[in-house]
């Protein structure tokens, strides 16, 4: 992993221990996770602005939707590895 990544992923899972509705227990995993989202789905958004069959304020309204599910979830899915 790059040192510019780690060190955002650690800024982001600082972050993300602000806030008591993160029901993560491992923050670093989830900030990952909401790194690597994020930029993906974004990069593929904004590198093709004129195949997009989606509004970009929906884009936006849909990701943040994702992720704040995703962080307020409890961590115990249930499913074992």
């Amino acid at each position: 992993m790059l040192a510019a990544e780690r060190e955002a992923i650690n800024a982001v899972a600082g972050l993300l221990r602000l806030f008591p509705e993160v029901r993560r227990r491992t923050p670093d995993r989830a900030a990952y996770f909401v790194m690597h989202t994020v930029e993906s789905l974004t990069r593929g958004y904004a590198a093709h602005p004129e195949n997009q069959t989606i509004a970009k304020d929906d884009f936006v309204v849909e990701l943040v939707t994702m992720l704040e599910a995703y962080l307020t979830r409890a961590d115990d899915t249930g499913i074992k590895p």
